[in-house]
């Protein structure tokens, strides 16, 4: 069963952990200025199987229309109960602005049915929407990952149509201006019809950034490994089998490069999944790149150093 208490209000910290979608709060945004009242929910703690992370937002408008989520659906009929009662001015915590804090207890023997497949606690802050609120929400927003794509062929395609499904932003660099056109790649997919290293120049690689070669060409796929090792970029990998790895790494260590920043290139590219269509291979390396992109997340750069350090043992 899905245990549940309250306690005294408590005003959630506004930074957001990085991927949480603020969709929610912009369309609450939206409901503020045509004259609704709105609640918001806040994921401030969690224990356990919990599938939403802290920062995670439900807005809830006075005639019951919500947008978000903060766990996999276990919870949210309570919270939005709780919530129409706040906007009503009847529950706890109405009229003081601060908000209410939820606790929710999942009983391990019933977590699969309610959503929490292993068990898990958490902690939801309620409180009432206000204009001010909202814009500092939204001014804490964190910024997309953005993927760079080198080679504008179908693993290229594929992962155009699945990388928004995470917000993050795709790029796509070709010199090939038949390869990059509209009608092979959606609009919010930016065209680079440049060399890979003018490109990534132009884009200033960051923390933020994962690079994909996918070319099967060095004169396009090596400048811009290139380029994505020597930035902090989270994640960095290559289409193509082993024995062409293996080639790359040979070409790339010819050009000085060391192989502690060698270690840092997945290649092949993406999770071992048995992958054969281009679909697949697009899945295969966007789940290796949210894996790193957490792990980085979670440890912080000085493990993720260690982590390019013990590939790199392994590699030899």
């Amino acid at each position: 069963m899905v245990e549940k208490s309250e306690s005294t209000h408590h005003a959630p910290d506004n930074r957001h952990a990085p991927n949480i979608p603020l969709q929610p709060v912009r369309t609450a945004r939206q409901w503020l200025q045509e004259g609704h009242k709105v609640a918001i929910a806040t994921v401030v703690e969690t224990w356990g199987s919990a599938p939403c992370p802290v920062g995670a937002h439900l807005c809830v408008r006075q005639d019951g229309h919500f947008l978000g989520a903060v766990s996999g659906g276990c919870i949210e009929g309570d919270v939005i109960t709780r919530a129409l009662e706040l906007l009503q001015g009847e529950g706890k915590g109405a009229g003081d602005g601060e908000g209410l804090l939820l606790h929710y207890d999942v009983a391990d023997k019933r977590a699969w049915e309610v959503g929490l497949a292993c068990g898990g606690r958490m902690t939801v802050c309620l409180r009432p929407l206000s204009p001010p609120l909202a814009e500092e929400l939204l001014r804490s927003e964190t910024p997309p990952p953005r993927l760079m794509l080198i080679g504008a062929g179908r693993i290229a395609q594929s992962l155009c149509a699945l990388a928004p499904c995470l917000g993050w932003r795709v790029f796509v660099i070709d010199p090939r201006a038949a390869f990059l056109t509209r009608e092979r790649f959606p609009e919010h997919a930016a065209l680079l019809c440049q060399w890979p290293e003018e490109a990534l120049d132009a884009v200033d690689l960051g923390r933020d950034c994962a690079v994909v070669t996918l070319a099967h060409d060095p004169k396009l796929d090596d400048p811009a490994l290139m380029k994505a090792l020597a930035s902090p970029c989270f994640y960095v990998a290559a289409l193509g089998s082993r024995k062409n790895h293996a080639a790359r790494l040979e070409r790339l260590r010819a050009t000085g490069i060391s192989a502690e920043s060698l270690a840092r290139i997945h290649g092949p590219a993406g999770l071992d999944i048995g992958a054969r269509r281009a679909e697949e291979i697009a899945v295969a390396i966007l789940a290796q790149a949210i894996e790193r992109l957490h792990k980085c997340e979670k440890s912080g750069e000085k493990k993720c150093e260690k982590n390019a350090e013990k590939r790199m043992g392994e590699a030899r």
